[in-house]
């Protein structure tokens, strides 16, 4: 029985380990200045003014209905918007 102890022990700890490298990872993203990535569906609604995310199915200019390949986009307190020419997120 202590054998197993252990090994589960010991796979605990490593698992622990990945975790804290993965959070870690996520931290320092956040702190360079990573940016949210969503589908449009599951955006937040507009509402606070300044915030950035990307929104991976959103149309770039010239991108045809349902085929939007992503765009950086901005909450002017009211709606989302292209960064590109401030034009309201479409998918």
């Amino acid at each position: 029985m202590i054998p197993l102890i252990t090994r589960l022990s010991a796979r605990l700890d490593k698992l622990d380990k990945r975790f804290n490298n993965l959070l870690a990872q996520s931290q320092r993203s956040e702190l360079t200045g990573g940016v949210e990535r969503v589908l449009f569906a599951d955006k937040e609604t507009a509402g606070q003014a300044g915030r950035l995310i990307f929104i991976t199915d959103a149309r770039k200019v010239g991108e045809g209905a349902a085929a939007g390949t992503g765009t950086l986009c901005y909450d002017d307190g009211t709606d989302w918007y292209r960064v590109g020419d401030d034009t309201v997120v479409a998918v």
